[in-house]
């Protein structure tokens, strides 16, 4: 399989403090990924620098076997998606509108809103269950629901390559279930998903490969059942653990356990 990303000695800093340090890894097409790892850890930035969002001053970064220098904002936009943290005022928009606004990178400026009824805006609205709410603005939904609107968005963008930053913080089980579906779906019909969790069980029974960061290096790398083991999970929140298999999934689960 072919790299969607590689990465080559990548470091990044805010001012004089350094975020990343010397970063080299590919992901290749196909994968589903889960950035995991302490908070500061880097993994907003590192996403941010995926999704062409910060440049890097120090070492490389390819999409699609092209450096990211040499890459406009819109040919970034028609190669990936990015659903980031949410932050700010909601825009007055209809569902089905905003979904619309993924179009960008495919129609002419000024007329994002030409067609409502685009498949590509059908199928995002489909793929996230919200036909029903499509006429509904995006005030009135659930924190949930709300996030489900933002994930449609990336994907009437694009859903061959999606990355996520936190999509599933702040919100209740069937939502997070809900939005890890989706995920999940859409790395079975051979898109790659790259996602920030916290939830290291969550990204042991959904992803195919954890990529963890800690302060600013990577800490370990690999599937799930090679890398979710007490002595790696201990060192990297600094927190005993106990390591036992998910009686549903087979795959490893965690407890942590405190200190004393």
């Amino acid at each position: 399989m072919s790299d969607v990303f590689t990465a080559r000695g990548l470091s990044f800093s805010y001012g004089r403090r350094e975020v990343l340090h010397d970063l080299s890894f590919g992901i290749s097409k196909g994968e589903f990924v889960a950035l995991v790892g302490p908070n500061g850890a880097g993994k907003s930035t590192l996403l941010k620098l995926m999704a062409g969002i910060l440049s890097a001053p120090r070492g490389s970064l390819f999409l699609n076997g092209m450096p990211f220098e040499k890459l406009n904002v819109s040919r970034i936009a028609r190669e990936l998606s990015f659903v980031s943290q949410f932050a700010g005022t909601l825009p007055p928009y209809t569902v089905k509108d905003f979904v619309a606004m993924g179009l960008f990178p495919y129609r002419k400026p000024f007329r994002i809103f030409e067609d409502t009824s685009d498949a590509q805006i059908e199928e995002a609205l489909s793929l996230c269950s919200l036909k029903s709410l499509k006429e509904r603005e995006l005030g009135e939904l659930s924190g949930g629901e709300l996030q489900l609107a933002f994930i449609a968005k990336a994907l009437a963008q694009n859903h061959s390559l999606t990355l996520l930053d936190e999509p599933v913080s702040h919100l209740d089980a069937g939502h997070i279930i809900a939005v890890m579906d989706i995920l999940s779906n859409i790395n079975k019909a051979g898109g790659t998903v790259i996602v920030s969790l916290h939830d290291l069980n969550l990204a042991s029974s959904r992803c195919s490969r954890m990529l963890a960061l800690k302060d600013g290096k990577i800490f370990f790398d690999g599937a799930p059942s090679d890398v979710v083991r007490p002595e790696l999970v201990s060192g990297l929140y600094e927190t005993p653990c106990f390591v036992d298999k998910n009686p549903v999934t087979g795959k490893p689960f965690v407890w942590f356990t405190n200190n004393a």
